[in-house]
């Protein structure tokens, strides 16, 4: 593997204070929610020209808008070839007023964020690669207890780009509802586990739950204050818990003035942040160490099969030289396989081809028990008379030949 980090940060601005300051966020952002510091380079300037053999595989430039920025030539000239070699470019203002003023008309067009946004760092992970891009989410809750509560996190998690399933608007009509309900557990990767007092006594949670941990599905249970230790899921592990106290939720529910009422009441404002925040580092952390387990676990069996996996510019790829036939290229997901999954992945067979050689096969490799069998058709359909395969995790010993 190269030794330059396959995450590049480039910051342009004109006010060196603020770089460094957004360059140390990042950094420490990176350390804190991911763990890998070593993976990711900070420049302060666009290479002036670069093979793209050479360039790390995921690049983000974040230009600081600001009325010095907006007229310096050199820093504009370097945003306009970062935009030429199709780099993603960031605006980033000081506040939501200076936008107007501090954007160069260049940028305009650009959706600019804001730098006193909590969750600018995490959208700056996001469009580095460093964290999921697609955030799916299953919410497991128990409608007589934490509907409010469910209802309000589905909102504000939706606010922050995850796609949330919550049974009663994701379950179209006539649908077999637990088979829709293992798919989408199976396609979203992470549950959130609302655990009410009689959370255990649902048999719909119940599922849910041993479906997640018998499955490696990454879990979260939000424990509301006052369940017993008889009350908790004996299953799911203190560590994957965050309790709520008294303090943390509101005194009455939005429909209900004055009382509670069934379902429970939301959280409060200042306890919703925090918990949100936490959602997305544990997410962050969870699917990151997901991909690691199959990628490694990836690696072994073919290691046995006498395959010869080496590591590739892509984090989560592998490609082999197998004793007979072709090379093939291997991408880990820890979610059912999407359409942009098979893209980067045909992607990916270009640069790990040999000098002269021809290109190696594509395998995907997923995670996913239950597949929507639109979806799998869909993919069917994509990889049609192309060199690429969709293979299960648990079934690629069976592949390889090892069973």
């Amino acid at each position: 593997m190269r030794a330059t980090p396959p995450y590049r940060l480039v910051v342009l601005g004109a006010d060196r204070a603020w770089a460094d300051e957004v360059a140390g966020a990042c950094d420490r952002a990176v350390s804190a929610i991911v763990g890998l510091r070593p993976m990711i380079a900070v420049d302060r300037r666009l290479p002036e020209s670069e093979d793209p053999a050479d360039a790390p595989p995921h690049s983000l430039v974040v230009f600081l808008a600001d009325r010095r920025s907006r007229r310096d030539g050199e820093l504009l000239g370097q945003v306009a070839r970062a935009r030429a070699r199709s780099l993603p470019v960031l605006p980033l203002a000081r506040s939501a007023a200076d936008v107007p003023s501090a954007l160069p008309s260049a940028l305009r067009p650009l959706h600019a964020a804001v730098w006193t946004d909590p969750g600018t760092i995490r959208a700056v992970l996001r469009l580095l690669g460093l964290v999921e891009r697609r955030r799916r989410l299953f919410l497991s809750y128990r409608r007589q207890e934490t509907s409010e509560l469910a209802l309000q996190l589905r909102e504000h998690l939706s606010r922050r780009s995850f796609d949330v399933f919550l049974d009663r608007f994701s379950v179209p009509p006539a649908a077999d509802f637990q088979r829709r309900i293992d798919i989408e557990l199976s396609d979203k990767a992470f549950v959130l586990l609302l655990e009410g007092p009689s959370a255990t006594e649902s048999p719909w949670v119940q599922h849910e739950v041993t479906y997640a941990l018998a499955h490696g599905i990454s879990l979260m249970a939000l424990t509301l204050p006052g369940v017993t230790d008889r009350e908790r899921f004996p299953t799911v592990d203190e560590a994957f818990r965050y309790r709520l106290t008294a303090r943390d939720l509101s005194a009455a529910g939005p429909d209900a003035p004055g009382e509670t009422g069934v379902g429970g009441p939301p959280l409060t404002a200042a306890a919703l942040a925090a918990v949100l925040d936490e959602i997305e580092n544990r997410y962050a952390r969870q699917l990151r160490q997901r991909r690691e387990q199959l990628l490694g676990s990836l690696a072994g069996w073919l290691d046995l099969a006498g395959h010869r996996p080496t590591s590739t510019d892509n984090e989560w790829a592998l490609v082999t030289a197998p004793p007979r036939g072709r090379a093939v290229a291997y991408l880990v997901t820890p979610r059912a396989p999407a359409p942009s999954d098979v893209r980067d992945l045909d992607r990916l067979r270009g640069p790990t081809a040999r000098p002269g050689g021809r290109l190696p096969d594509g395998c995907l490799v997923h995670a996913a028990r239950t597949l929507d069998p639109d979806e799998e058709n869909l993919i069917k359909w994509i990889i049609h008379n192309r060199p690429l395969t969709t293979r299960p995790h648990h079934a690629v010993p069976d592949l390889l030949g090892l069973s």
